[in-house]
């Protein structure tokens, strides 16, 4: 918990700070979390607690490939007889 608490103050900016913020801008959420993420790991892999090998060569590349997609495929219709047609770009 130490690491993740010194890890989210660490991600404030001094402007931030300024206003009185004590939590990031939630439009930060994805960047903050992946690099909290990536703290905790790297303190999992030293103390020797990961129960994931080899660890990846690049721990915030990993973290941020672990985050829920949030975007969705787009839904359209070309059919004469429907109104839907999958896109899945």
């Amino acid at each position: 918990m130490l690491i993740a608490a010194k890890t989210l103050a660490s991600t404030l900016k001094e402007e931030e700070l300024s206003l009185g913020r004590v939590y990031p801008p939630l439009q930060n959420i994805r960047d903050v979390s992946a690099t909290i993420a990536t703290a905790v790991a790297e303190d999992v892999y030293n103390t020797g607690l990961a129960t994931v090998h080899p660890k990846p060569t690049n721990m915030m590349k990993f973290m941020l490939r672990q985050q829920y997609d949030v975007s969705y495929p787009t839904y359209t219709s070309s059919h004469p007889n429907t109104h839907l047609v999958i896109d899945s770009k």
